[in-house]
């Protein structure tokens, strides 16, 4: 396949492939006959970040002789794995945001679309 986590988000800050990553949910609500664009993402994923930590130390005085001398070494490793759904977030569009209103601020029936509020960006609810 094409390998589509790859290609459009690439790697993470410690250079690891995020395999849980999808793109968003896209939902509408409403009288309307699609009800939503692409699929959500479900995925099983595996991860591990490392960090590597180190330290020195050293101190040195001639007269009345001090010598210091440290080292530290630290390693964490974050282990994930296990499935993961909508990923990439989930947006819901409905018809009021492009919908018409009465003279007293009232929805009025009938009007509006939700895929006209996606393509304006106005999102209902989010998560």
């Amino acid at each position: 396949g094409l390998n589509w986590p790859d290609r459009l988000w690439g790697a993470n800050q410690s250079g690891i492939v995020d395999k849980t990553a999808g793109p968003p949910n896209i939902t509408f609500s409403g009288n309307i006959p699609y009800t939503q664009l692409g699929m959500q993402w479900i995925g099983f994923g595996f991860e591990a970040i490392n960090r590597w930590q180190f330290a020195n130390d050293l101190t040195w005085v001639k007269g009345r002789h001090s010598i210091k001398v440290g080292y530290e070494f630290r390693h964490h490793q974050f282990n994930f794995h296990g499935w993961a759904a909508s990923t990439g977030g989930s947006f819901n569009f409905n018809r009021l945001t492009t919908g018409g209103y009465d003279d007293k601020g009232n929805s009025i029936s009938a009007t509006g679309d939700p895929f006209a509020s996606f393509l304006l960006g106005q999102v209902q609810a989010a998560s």
